[in-house]
């Protein structure tokens, strides 16, 4: 597959509404993703010695967990500011602003390689699978996540069968993307990575609650910490926003803690698989 090197609207949208977010990312978006991080890293499979790619690396949660299992960690993420803060969060890591789609490593320079709630984020989800597969060895492993489907990923699923009750009115200036579901199906984020070539595939999910204080903690979340979520908020008139967060609390209301606060189910898909080595060099794993 050809390296891309032009960035389409939707990617465009996406990168540049990161800026100024990434503190807002860390406090309301990077605990809900942090549940997952010990699944993966036991997915990859690194410790001592190993050496990891972590692609789209955010603040560097990930990143800095592998370190502390000895790995010889890289991140990456086209965010600036993003880059920016995992460098003073984690001043031992090495952390590039880097196009996921083009990556400016070696091929093979990895023993692994993870991308973690990253392909529904980009209209380049198979590039940068492909991009991952080539800049790990022959036998590496690449693991990639996505939401699982909404009735599981109740942290979005809750927003989306909210936003369904109350119109709302699209944002003017969102080019088309990927849906944020697109690879909760198993067949379909199975199909990603063997479009990469990438062998021995095996999809699972994990489970977990995530705390949510109240509807409004919710909207915050969103309207703060993401990109996609927070235009569309942003395009909401103080009467629907009011009229979506009663109907957000009534979705919530099944998850209700008895301190008042809300227990709410989220599941990621998780896929992993091994780059083949080629069948003309003779090569043991």
């Amino acid at each position: 597959m050809t390296r891309s090197t032009t960035i389409p609207p939707f990617d465009a949208f996406e990168i540049a509404g990161w800026k100024g977010r990434s503190e807002a990312y860390l406090e309301h978006i990077d605990p809900l993703t942090e549940h997952a991080v010990e699944t993966l890293l036991a997915l990859l499979g690194v410790g001592v010695g190993d050496s990891l790619l972590d692609v789209g690396c955010g603040p560097g949660t990930l990143a800095a967990r592998a370190a502390a299992r000895g790995a010889a960690v890289t991140g990456c993420d086209i965010a600036e500011d993003m880059v920016e803060l995992a460098r003073r969060l984690h001043p031992e890591l090495t952390v590039d602003v880097a196009d996921a789609a083009a990556l400016p490593y070696l091929d093979g320079a990895f023993d692994a390689a993870v991308l973690a709630s990253l392909v529904q984020h980009t209209a380049r989800a198979e590039e940068m699978v492909a991009e991952a597969v080539r800049v790990v060895r022959p036998g590496g492993r690449v693991v990639v996540s996505a939401y699982a489907t909404p009735d599981k990923a109740r942290f979005v699923g809750v927003f989306g069968a909210a936003s369904a009750r109350v119109p709302l009115t699209p944002p003017a200036d969102v080019p088309p993307g990927p849906h944020m579901f697109v690879y909760a199906d198993h067949a379909a984020l199975d199909g990603l990575l063997a479009s990469a070539g990438l062998a021995d595939r095996r999809v699972t999910e994990f489970a977990f609650t995530h705390r949510v204080a109240s509807a409004a903690a919710l909207l915050e979340a969103l309207g703060r910490g993401t990109v996609r979520a927070a235009a569309l908020l942003d395009a909401q008139t103080p009467e629907t926003l009011a009229a979506l967060e009663a109907a957000i609390a009534e979705e919530l209301e099944p998850y209700r803690s008895p301190d008042g606060g809300h227990e709410v189910p989220v599941a990621f898909t998780l896929a992993t698989g091994i780059r083949p080595f080629d069948p003309l060099i003779q090569e043991s794993p």
